[in-house]
């Protein structure tokens, strides 16, 4: 099984002090081609939607 890690967005924790955390994605894959170190995947990308995250925020 292969993935690809997608970037998504930065953040950073509520605690002292605030550490910079990074958001990542992980997207299942298919490598269909390989050549000279270059690869083809496919994978699925469906329409997305925005879903709230229940957490603490800051105010």
């Amino acid at each position: 099984m292969e993935f690809i890690v997608e970037k998504i967005g930065m953040s950073r924790t509520i605690t002292v002090p605030a550490i910079a955390v990074t958001l990542v994605k992980v997207v299942e894959t298919k490598v269909c081609e390989v050549t000279d170190g270059t690869a083809i995947v496919s994978y699925a990308s469906g329409k997305k939607l925005n879903k709230t995250i229940e957490g603490q925020q800051k105010k």
